[in-house]
């Protein structure tokens, strides 16, 4: 080999050892963010084989002026088919009333009489169940979701302003350990009028398969409580 071709050999070599040695361009501050609390809640593996999210327990509901305990059983596919029953925790199964989502459409059944649901409480419902679809987390690495970190702590917590087609635009709240504390959004009324401004609190944990996911959720609407859920069980699954 010529001089020229082993000086030009030994060029190439230096030119690709010091490209290896660059770091990587590092990510977004909001992805870093994201994959910080990903790892929090059990890490990308485990939330991406939870397509499905089974659970039971207790809940009270804070509506019209009244305090209604119920006892929830719920089977969710995120964004896909959803079986929610409760009944009165005071009266038992008897007073069972399902709620079924398959998409955007959905059913009710009371006293053993299954209905379409108004377009209303579709679309309220869909928003509803498609916050869990957040929750999880992983959803929000696809391609299709939009992340930007919010500039300020509020109340401590980071915020990860969150877009996905299909879904309102919410704002995941962090603590500084990365566990997801809280979630704020504006939903479709469940009548069609307008929007209702929701926050979502969690606290506690229940494990499963590696997911790690809030043992209660407690819901506030236009500033006042509305729904609080105590989980007693809790299974994330394959679809």
């Amino acid at each position: 080999m010529s001089r020229r071709w082993k000086f030009a050999a030994l060029l190439l070599a230096a030119i690709t050892t010091a490209c290896s040695m660059v770091s990587p361009v590092p990510s977004s501050p909001a992805n870093a963010l994201l994959n910080d609390a990903i790892v929090a809640a059990g890490g990308g593996d485990a939330l991406t084989k939870a397509k499905r999210l089974r659970w039971s327990g207790d809940a009270d509901v804070h509506a019209g002026g009244r305090d209604i305990a119920l006892a929830v059983r719920s089977d969710i596919v995120p964004l896909g088919k959803v079986r929610s029953e409760t009944w009165l925790r005071e009266t038992g199964p008897s007073t069972l009333r399902v709620l079924e989502m398959d998409g955007r459409n959905g059913w009710t059944t009371r006293d053993r009489k299954r209905e379409p649901m108004p377009e209303a409480m579709a679309r309220n419902e869909y928003a509803q169940f498609g916050t869990y679809a957040l929750m999880r987390l992983v959803t929000l690495r696809e391609p299709v979701a939009e992340i930007h970190l919010l500039p300020e702590r509020t109340n401590g917590l980071r915020g990860l302003r969150a877009r996905y087609p299909g879904l309102p635009e919410a704002t995941l709240w962090f603590d500084d350990t990365n566990r997801l504390a809280a979630l704020t959004n504006a939903v479709p009324s469940v009548d069609g009028n307008g929007a209702v401004v929701q926050r979502f609190e969690f606290s506690g944990t229940i494990e499963s398969n590696a997911v790690r996911w809030p043992k209660q959720i407690r819901i506030l609407q236009n500033g006042s409580p509305f729904f609080e859920l105590r989980l007693q069980s809790f299974e994330a699954l394959p679809e």
